[in-house]
């Protein structure tokens, strides 16, 4: 299981995993501790399936591509 701050800007593309507040201490410690009894099922390894996607697809490149694009709408023609 995926434990994530909420900080990360990763947080947002990876709603599986358990998020927490690393200035928490005691959230933290709770989050710890709830990721690591959860029982074994078979829809836990989906989920981190589905975070890895979109970690694969959510890279730099793209963080790049998309900020240039935000960009170029916003910037007037010369």
């Amino acid at each position: 299981m995926l434990v994530l701050s909420e900080f990360a800007g990763a947080a947002n593309y990876m709603p599986d995993a358990l998020q927490v507040n690393p200035h928490d201490i005691d959230g933290l410690a709770r989050t710890m501790y709830e990721a690591i009894t959860l029982p074994e099922r078979g829809n836990r390894s989906p989920a981190c399936a589905g975070c890895a996607g979109r970690v694969r697809n959510r890279d730099v490149f793209d963080w790049a591509r998309s900020s240039l694009q935000a960009l170029e709408r916003f910037t007037p023609a010369q």
